[in-house]
């Protein structure tokens, strides 16, 4: 190979390697502006987080009263039921005791 060809060829080598270079400055500059796309991106997402978080929070105080206020009606209409079914268990027992009395003279008690 001659000389001329030498440089020839390195003319066409260093050519190919500053576009290259360009290239390459092109393209890191391009990953720098993902890079802050994804940056602005978790930024967001840290936001929603946080906003997400408040929600749920106050979300779960008003569920939490709201299952308070329920709890406090259904035990204060348990404790009815209770209580009716009580009385009428003792009003019942009570004729019972009646009917039995009348249906058996014998086990009358007059003192």
């Amino acid at each position: 190979m001659s000389t001329d060809e030498h440089r020839d060829l390195r003319d066409r080598i260093e050519a190919l390697s500053g576009r290259s270079d360009t290239r390459f400055g092109q393209v890191d500059r391009q990953l720098e502006q993902i890079n802050g796309r994804f940056e602005q991106i978790d930024r967001r997402f840290e936001q929603l987080e946080t906003t997400l978080r408040a929600e749920i929070r106050a979300s779960e105080e008003t569920t939490r009263r709201y299952m308070d206020i329920l709890y406090e009606k259904f035990h204060a209409d348990v404790q009815r039921i209770f209580e009716g079914y009580n009385h009428q268990t003792a009003v019942l027992d009570d004729h019972e005791h009646r009917i039995q009395a009348l249906e058996h003279p014998r086990l009358r008690f007059d003192g």
